[in-house]
């Protein structure tokens, strides 16, 4: 027995709709860590960006934080000057 042509094309379209909807969606994820986030989290994430952007940036990046290790170690309990002072210093 066939099947009628209007039924195969509705049948078509509702599996190609279907799967533009299956296409559409994303995927939510939640990390939650057992241990507390590093005060140095700032110039690991920027040095990390560096890297991958630009082998010679971090190298740069590093020379430019090394003579500055006390500024980073007075900073180190303070998350936002931290950052702020990794902002600055990956922008000079």
């Amino acid at each position: 027995m066939r099947m009628p042509l209007w039924t195969a094309v509705a049948a078509a379209a509702s599996v190609a709709l279907l799967q533009q909807q299956v296409q559409a969606r994303g995927v939510s994820v939640n990390l939650t860590a057992s241990w507390p986030s590093s005060p140095h989290f700032p110039l690991l994430e920027t040095s990390e960006f560096l890297a991958e952007e630009n082998p010679a940036f971090f190298w740069q990046y590093i020379d430019l934080l090394q003579p500055q290790t006390t500024v980073i170690a007075d900073k180190s309990r303070d998350v936002d000057a931290l950052a702020e002072f990794a902002v600055q210093n990956a922008l000079t």
